[in-house]
């Protein structure tokens, strides 16, 4: 659509809380504060279904946990039967960044599956004295410190996630025999996966791995997409499978950094050359005395990293994206034409915009802005659409 110009009317003063990013809709999520288990017995009686057993586990899902700042989002304690936490959102809006996510604690059997975390958190997932646990198709991002962590625990599976824009994305410390797999793990300001001294006989294959350590500017700082200093540890399967890179170079063995120079035998390329995808909404006109106006951009790519929104070319906020529909309320816009465009970049540093022009009525009803008032004063919807589009030509 239209390159981005100044307008008129005042700034829209845009916060998180005004924006929706992903492919997670609230509505269907049941809301609470956060969540702790200590034992099988209350996990069985949180549980919407199972019977705990291997092939029945108990379910805990469709919630939307939002931290308080002080205790994680979800705890859980202590226990040996089979459980999944599914398809709930973690969160917090705390600005001191100082809950954790989902944190398992001397847990046998547990898994998390199809969840999302992310935002005012200092850990995503947790696995602390873990054994035979899983995190399977899920999206942590944007959380202060560790995406994954790692630590005194055996025989776990951190498969089909997505991992970004975190400080780290995988950590693993007191950690043996865990396996990392078909993972996308990018964007992280310091590393993809740090292997402490003592994480060790862990094997890590099939993942997408790249630009850890690269700003948005698209420049390194000395900074890893993998770091090793544990002994035994594998970055390719020892047969044909290795991990791709972003930062692979055919013409020499790949090499991860750390002590122990552990080399993947089978190392490929990860680039990606493809723009992102964003759609052009139309251009449209508000009455400025109704609520709930909405203007949505959908946009996709396979590594989702930053969106950025401008009003009359300002930047009015820089957040992470999630490859879904970016939404802003656009109720806080005056009178007059506004622009608003939206930019998207993903992790390889390629980038997509689009501008829409908000033109904002309010004087064309004299504040009679809902439809139940238009109709009891004889004026029809039909007609009030054509006096919009009138007066959005005037303007």
């Amino acid at each position: 659509m239209s390159v981005a110009a100044p307008g008129v009317g005042t700034d829209l003063n845009i916060s998180k809380a005004d924006v929706m990013s992903g492919m997670h809709h609230t509505a269907q999520y049941i809301v609470r504060g956060p969540l702790r288990i200590d034992g099988n017995d209350e996990l069985e009686e949180i549980a919407s279904s199972g019977t705990g057993v291997e092939g029945d586990p108990y379910i805990i899902t469709g919630l939307r946990v939002e931290g308080n700042g002080r205790d994680a989002c979800i705890t859980v304690f202590n226990t040996t039967a089979f459980f999944v936490i599914r398809d709930c959102i973690v969160t917090s809006s705390s600005e001191e960044n100082s809950t954790h996510g989902i944190v398992f604690d001397s847990i046998v059997n547990g898994a998390i599956d199809g969840c999302q975390i992310s935002s005012g958190l200092l850990t995503g997932v947790t696995l602390q004295n873990c054994i035979d646990c899983m995190v399977n198709d899920t999206r942590v991002y944007d959380v202060e410190e560790i995406g994954v962590h790692l630590s005194a625990s055996s025989d776990c599976i951190i498969k089909g996630n997505r991992i970004y824009a975190n400080r780290k994305g995988i950590m693993a410390e007191a950690t043996d025999t865990c396996t990392v797999i078909n993972n996308t793990i990018y964007r992280n300001s310091i590393e993809g996966i740090d292997f402490a001294f003592n994480a060790q006989f862990n094997v890590v294959y099939g993942n997408s791995i790249g630009w850890n350590g690269v700003g948005a500017s698209g420049v390194a700082e000395n900074q890893f997409n993998a770091r090793n200093d544990g002994s035994g540890n594998r970055f390719d399967d020892g047969v044909s499978i290795g991990n791709r890179w972003s930062d692979y170079n055919a013409s020499e063995p790949y090499m991860i950094d750390g002590v122990q120079q552990v080399v993947d035998e089978y190392a490929l390329l990860f680039e990606d050359l493809t723009n992102p995808f964003i759609n052009s909404p139309m251009d449209i006109a508000v009455d400025m005395e109704s609520n709930g106006n909405m203007l949505t951009w959908a946009c996709v790519d396979e590594t989702p990293y930053l969106y950025t929104l401008f009003l009359n070319g300002a930047s009015e906020l820089i957040g992470i994206w999630d490859s879904g529909p970016v939404t802003i309320n656009i109720d806080h816009l005056t009178a007059g034409t506004h622009n608003a465009t939206l930019e998207i970049l993903d992790a390889a540093g390629n980038r997509a915009t689009d501008t829409v022009f908000v033109t904002v009525i309010s004087l064309v009803f004299g504040g009679m802005g809902t439809d139940l008032v238009m109709i009891a004063s004889g004026v029809t919807v039909v007609v009030f659409l054509t006096l919009l589009l009138l007066a959005k030509k005037v303007l």
